[in-house]
């Protein structure tokens, strides 16, 4: 039964059978803790014909919760609340062996899943159950090696300075191999071994392994991920208390929730409407006689906590619930088994009520406060501007609420508290609105202290209430909890009582200890005595670097000043700070001893962030390898190997911060402080890295990406990227032009990553700083600083916003931001950017160069194209006047014709003309019809070989909609549609969109209907309506979309630019069922950036071309072809696109215009192509991308698209524009057009 490992070590085994049915068992061998060893779980499947999931936790004694080992086998992923791991084939069964390390483990519980099928196999319908075999008690621990203490004692003197921690070493040697750490572990273990000799042990950190040496982490199962549908509907779990209170008054129509754990005790407050009035239920699961004390609040809803004799109002009679008694400022209400009180709180104008509860001989509170149901946040609710809006409600009661809370911190965080227990349901916007009033406060925009004496343990304890709260939203709420790290760095960590007794004890101590009573230590002691702050921590360092100086005065100073503290600020406490500090210089040791101990009680409570601080605490029950490496090397100028425990530290915290336990909240604490390290470390070492190898640097990238994808939630693309990284890492060939372009593209969307997140919060908590900052009265120019500039050199942030501008002299624009969606302002000569659009700009990647451009504001420059390069000079004599530039790109006597009807609501291919033998006569004809777009379709399906594919299609001609919007049906609209056109036309542009609006309203004639399902048919395109009455509906609203892009702002500003009327301008629609690709590519068979013509450039997207013609950021894949070696694409560009689109099986509905007929006018691309249903965005991962590694699909791939693309150029005798998709390796060409 048992087996012996060595003379004095017992471990103990046990062996479990389980039957599971249809011949399956089920075996685990279990071999218990015993010093020096590892437990272990051997769990065999037998007779088992698939691969089963093992769905698992430990327990600890006495504890039914789950908790998640810190190791566990390959392959296994946190879900659920729990590990799942798979079993493997071993033999003639599966397997799993599972190691555990942590002594305290008491059994290890699971449950089997079946993937396959999602089916769950369990024992009795509860979990299956395995206790760990206890070790014998009569054996005894293994003794410690003397030269393992020396070095362990000696890491202790490298990090602390200590070298008579010998016998400190012994207990933690002895304690971790308590804890189940072998002696061999402990030995080899680089936190023991590789500090005995400092010089070598530096320089062999500092020689760094071969890049494809190094650890590698299975990042892939890092990625969190989530949709905006599941942001808005994340709410706290229900508790069943909660279920049964809804059960008994009806779950609709509530507005409000909010559930309280006090003790042992759970009260939930649920608000709900009925019949337009507020009704308020309160219910406790407390036992016996039970009061509500409570009242409402008519001028702020924390009137009660200051005051709550005089400023609580009692509620009027008629509002009160039965069992009820009024006292002199309050109500007593007795609950019952099932009550809810009714009143008109809506007619009340009341800002809400607050409540106490007296139970079984005590008050229940909220932690220590009141609670308070507002009433305010229901009628305030979430007001937009400027992004991502702001919860109103919420910053306006802290604004109300600021001159209670500048009293002290302790005021502060209780308010705090309060506040995001009311809004931690409101989604990102509610924590955003505590983010930025506790951002203003950790940067001193607030008073910390006025006229209060508060003391240490007092703000200790209200830290805690607050930092509590933000640990359980942090573990229930996953989509917040970037939000939450931004909070929580804004505040100290706090503790229970005695964490912040110290502060007050302690300093007792140091000055009894040095002889420092008076002066400038008496003059902190009694402010910490009674308004301790963050200052502290700063006062304290600088009192340590002035006595480490020798007790230079300047050196106190320059600490103070350099984190924000001068000499105003030291004298304008409640407990000024005066004088300057004065030591006996024989006190010099005791005072460094004492005052370096001191700061770790003032980190303890105000600063949660700090690395050692969070370590000490942390190192206990959380021993690794690479935190006892940082502790050791934090400062260290080799950074590389720093940063990269830095990194596993937080790789290993990661499973453990997802579970729920008694060290959660540290633990936190702990990754915030490694990830503002990392940060910090990062930046002290960049300019050490123009020396560095490229192998070095690439690998310095690789961690900084791996940090950030543990910083981020929504963090798939991240994950990608990192991937991509090191794909191009392992490839590394710094003289190979191929790999550089795409290692570009990778660092190019890592960019465009970083910049979206930068937007989203910039959009997202700006509004709340704006209005935050206004309701406070904060200085302006910390909030926003717009810009205007003016001159030859015009810069501006996006171009869209001068697009309708009129330039009457030259203009160079310089624009931080082009979506590809605007038109270009006449007199703009050139459009210079730094950003990433899909047009054909010049975009500016060297930042330098880009300043310097922005610098050139009102002065004049030449731009001239060599090969791809920009040549930028500027101009000395340069005739500004209106004649010495001509305005090429405005089409100069050009005219439209309106397009009537000719009597058919729908055509089919072959009906888009009846004339193919001369060019010139089918494009007469074709005008009568159809425009350019469907008429090429037919051209091409006739022209071009088999091997290159057109879809088939149908079309709704010109004069459709003109009298689809006269008939009886839409005469009202036509109208409307009228009206609005007039208004447009006298230069109301606004009115645009109102037309687009009308159009949507149209209804379909039935003979409309009838004629397009019957050229639908016979063109074998689907029937939308066959699939029913929902379907044709949609395809119908795509339809009026395409129309009703005839009115975008783009398209009439572009009309009234050639000086053409835009109500000539006709649509018809083409129709085509959509090709499901899995590339979609543009081809220009004259290279646009060069002006080549006998060389292709050509540009490739995954998925739909949407991405690749639209407004979606990132590049492209890119390729030239020489028309006379069209078989050797050259690739210039690789992919950085963030998106693919994807699409079921559906309709296009392309819009096809006649203004796209008129030669000498870019009317292509100005109207909208509409599909029938939604496109899927997909996040792209390039790591494995066939197009981008293997060069033979590649180059075989390349050559057919250019292939099609001369082949489309001769048809037409031009050079040509052509739209087209790959699927599965087939050429599918849905559009071309003349390459303007």
């Amino acid at each position: 039964m048992a087996s012996s490992n060595s003379s004095n070590c017992v471990q103990i085994s046990n062996v479990h059978h389980f039957e599971l049915g249809d011949g399956m068992r089920l075996q685990v061998n279990v071999t218990g803790f015993s010093n020096g060893s590892n437990a272990k779980v051997d769990l065999q499947l037998k007779n088992c014909s698939r691969t089963w999931i093992l769905h698992w936790g430990c327990i600890y004694h006495g504890n039914k919760n789950w908790f998640i080992p810190a190791d566990h086998p390959p392959g296994t992923i946190y879900k659920q609340m729990a590990l799942q791991t798979p079993f493997t084939k071993s033999g003639d069964m599966y397997v799993i062996i599972i190691q555990l390390r942590d002594p305290r483990t008491d059994a290890i519980e699971f449950v089997l899943k079946d993937s396959r099928n999602d089916t769950w196999l369990k024992l009795n319908q509860g979990n299956f159950q395995i206790k760990i075999p206890k070790t014998d008690s009569s054996t005894s621990q293994p003794p410690i090696p003397k030269d393992l203490i020396d070095r362990r004692a000696y890491l202790r003197w490298e990090s602390k300075g200590r070298p008579q921690d010998h016998d400190v070493a012994l207990r933690e040697l002895q304690n971790l191999s308590a804890k189940g750490i072998s002696l061999d572990e402990l030995q080899n273990s680089r936190q023991i071994s590789g500090t005995n000799r400092p010089a070598l042990s530096r320089e062999h950190l500092s020689s760094q392994k071969p890049y494809s040496c190094r650890r590698r982490h299975d990042f892939k199962q890092w990625t969190n991920k989530y949709t905006k549908g599941h942001i808005k509907n994340t709410n706290l779990p229900s508790s069943a208390l909660l279920d049964r209170v809804e059960k008994s008054i009806g779950g609709d129509d509530v507005i409000l929730q909010q559930t309280y754990n006090v003790g042992s005790y759970e009260i939930v407050v649920l608000l709900k409407i009925v019949g337009g009035d507020y009704h308020i239920i309160i219910a406790g699961n407390t036992k016996g006689s039970t009061v509500l004390h409570w009242g409402v609040s008519k001028s702020s809803l924390g009137e009660w906590l200051i005051q709550l004799l005089i400023l609580m109002q009692a509620p009027p009679m008629d509002i009160m619930p039965e069992n009820s008694k009024l006292l002199d400022a309050a109500c007593q209400t007795y609950f019952m088994d099932i009550s809810n009180g009714k009143g008109f709180f809506q007619q009340r104008r009341f800002l809400g009520i607050q409540f106490i509860i007296w139970s079984g001989g005590s008050w229940i509170k909220n932690n220590g406060a009141n609670f308070c149901v507002g009433l305010n946040s229901i009628t305030s609710g979430k007001v937009e501007g400027g992004g991502g809006g702001i919860v109103k409600w919420l910053l306006d009661e802290i604004s109300h609420r600021e001159k209670e809370a500048e009293r002290s911190l302790m005021h502060r965080f209780n308010i705090a508290t309060e506040l995001t227990e009311r809004c931690k349901n409101k989604g990102e916007l509610g924590l955003i609105g505590m983010l930025v009033w506790l951002r203003f406060m950790a940067c001193r925009q607030l008073t910390w202290n006025k006229n209060y004496n508060v003391k240490p343990r007092e703000i200790s304890e209200a830290q805690e209430r607050f930092t509590n709260l933000l640990q359980r939203i942090y573990l229930d709420q996953p989509n917040v909890r970037e939000i939450l790290r931004l909070i929580m760095l804004c505040i100290g960590r706090g503790g229970k009582g005695d964490v912040g007794q110290r502060i007050r004890d302690e300093i007792l101590v140091l000055q009894r200890n040095n002889d420092c009573k008076g002066g400038m230590m008496e003059e902190w002691h009694q402010k910490l005595h009674n308004n301790s702050s963050p200052d502290d921590v700063i006062i304290c360092e600088a009192l340590l670097n002035y006595v480490r100086s020798g007790f230079k005065i300047d050196v106190y100073w320059q600490t103070l000043n350099a984190n924000g503290l001068t000499k105003d600020i030291l004298a304008s406490y409640d407990r000024p700070i005066v004088s300057e500090p004065r030591f006996r210089t024989d006190a010099k040791e005791g005072l460094l001893r004492d005052l370096t101990s001191y700061l770790k009680a003032l980190k303890a409570v105000h600063s949660g962030a700090d690395l050692e601080s969070a370590i000490e605490t942390c190192l206990g029950f959380f021993p690794k390898d690479s935190l006892y490496f940082v502790k050791a090397h934090i400062g260290d100028k080799n950074i590389a190997p720093l940063i990269e425990k830095l990194v596993e530290s937080r790789i290993e915290l990661r499973l453990v911060l997802l579970t729920a336990h008694g060290r959660s909240k540290d633990l936190l604490f702990l990754d915030l402080a490694l990830d503002s390290a990392v940060r910090t470390t990062v930046e002290m070492g960049l300019k050490d890295l123009n020396s560095a190898s490229l192998p070095d640097i690439m690998f310095f990238i690789a961690l900084v990406l791996e940090n950030l994808c543990l910083s981020t939630f929504n963090n798939e693309e991240l994950i990608y990227c990192t991937k991509d990284w090191y794909r191009v890492s392992e490839s590394c060939k710094p003289n190979d032009g191929q790999w550089a372009l795409q290692t570009k593209a990778v660092l190019d969307r890592v960019g465009l990553v970083l910049a979206n997140r930068s937007q989203y919060y910039h959009q997202m908590i700006q509004p709340s700083v704006q209005y935050l900052g206004r309701l406070l009265s904060l200085d302006k120019g910390a909030v926003i600083s717009p810009m205007d500039v003016t001159g030859l050199v015009v810069s501006v942030n996006e171009l869209i916003s001068v697009q309708t501008k009129v330039y009457r002299k030259p203009t160079v624009i310089i624009a931080n931001k082009v979506s590809g969606e605007e038109e270009i302002p006449n007199g703009a000569v050139a459009v210079l950017t730094a950003d990433m659009p899909d047009v054909l700009f010049a975009s500016c990647f060297d930042q330098n160069v880009f300043r310097n451009l922005k610098l050139k504001e009102g002065k004049a420059i030449s731009i001239q194209l060599r090969l791809s390069n920009l040549v930028i000079s500027e101009v000395s004599s340069f005739d500004l006047s209106q004649n010495s530039f001509s305005t090429s790109s405005i089409p100069q006597g050009l005219t439209l014709k309106k397009k009537a009807f000719h009597g058919k609501f729908a055509i089919s291919i072959e009906e888009f003309t009846t004339e193919m033998d001369w060019l010139a006569s089918v494009i007469t004809r074709l005008s009568l019809h159809v425009g350019a777009k469907s008429y090429n379709i037919l051209l091409l399906r006739r022209r071009v070989p088999s091997w290159i594919k057109v879809p088939i299609s149908a079309a709704i001609p010109f004069g459709v909609f003109e009298t689809v919007r006269s008939d009886d049906l839409n005469k009202n609209l036509a109208s409307k549609i009228s009206s609005f056109s007039k208004l447009v036309d006298d230069g109301d542009l606004s009115k645009l969109k109102a037309i687009q609006e009308t159009v949507l309203q149209m209804k379909a004639p039935l003979r409309l209907t009838n004629e397009l399902k019957n050229k639908m048919k016979t063109s074998r395109i689907p029937w939308p309506g066959d699939e029913g009455e929902e379907r044709w509906n949609q395809a119908w609203l795509a339809i009026k979309k395409v129309w009703a892009s005839k009115w975008n702002e783009r398209a009439f500003v572009s009309s009234r630019k050639a000086n053409l009327n835009h109500n000539n301008f006709c649509m018809a629609v083409l129709i085509q069922e959509i090709i499901c690709a899995d590339y979609a590519f543009v081809i220009h068979t004259k290279n646009p950036l060069s002006g080549d013509a006998s060389e292709i450039y050509a540009e490739m997207v995954k998925g739909l071309g949407e991405t690749l013609v639209g407004a979606y950021p990132g590049r492209a894949m890119c390729f030239t072809a020489r028309k006379n070696t069209i078989k050797s694409p050259i690739v210039v560009g690789y992919p950085s696109k963030q998106v693919g689109l994807y699409i079921k099986k559906s309709i296009i509905f392309r819009s096809d215009s006649n203004g796209e007929d008129l030669e000498g006018y870019a009317g292509a691309g100005l109207y909208d192509s509409v599909t029938m249903d939604k496109a899927q965005e997909t996040v792209l991962d390039y790591s494995n991308e066939r197009m981008i590694i293997d060069k033979d699909f590649q180059t075989s791939l390349f050559r057919k698209i250019a292939e099609a693309g001369k082949i489309i150029e001769d048809l037409y005798g031009c050079a040509q524009d052509i739209e087209g998709v790959v699927k599965e390796g087939e050429i599918h060409v849905v559009q071309t057009r003349p390459q303007i």
